[in-house]
């Protein structure tokens, strides 16, 4: 699969994931110490557990994610980036990710910017 491809199959899998509340399944979706930063938010999250237990407080707060859609993506090598617009009940937001590839050829987010 391409890294497009990839990473499509990741934002539907992820956001399945967390219209279910299973947030541990979420922050799988995150290199072991991926780091996830929220505009207006004091703390980032470090590593998986921390980054399932942000997504946790998201949902008990009321936050719906209805959609993904990719504005840009591209990758050289085993690194990667995508700009992303995600839908929420609340509004519109833009992450910026920043991706690396396993050795086994998966990727994976290792860095979350969601900047508004």
């Amino acid at each position: 699969m391409t890294f497009e491809e990839q990473l499509a199959a990741l934002s539907d899998k992820f956001l399945r994931d967390y219209q279910r509340g299973d947030t541990s399944a979420c922050a799988m979706a995150y290199s072991e110490d991926g780091i996830r930063m929220e505009a207006g938010s004091p703390t980032t999250s470090i590593g998986r557990d921390a980054i399932a237990a942000a997504l946790k407080t998201s949902i008990s707060t009321g936050v719906q994610i209805l959609n993904f859609a990719t504005t840009t993506a591209a990758a050289d090598g085993s690194v990667g980036y995508a700009i992303l617009t995600v839908e929420t009940n609340f509004g519109d937001s833009r992450i910026m990710l920043a991706m690396k590839c396993t050795d086994d050829g998966r990727w994976l987010v290792a860095a979350e910017a969601i900047v508004d």
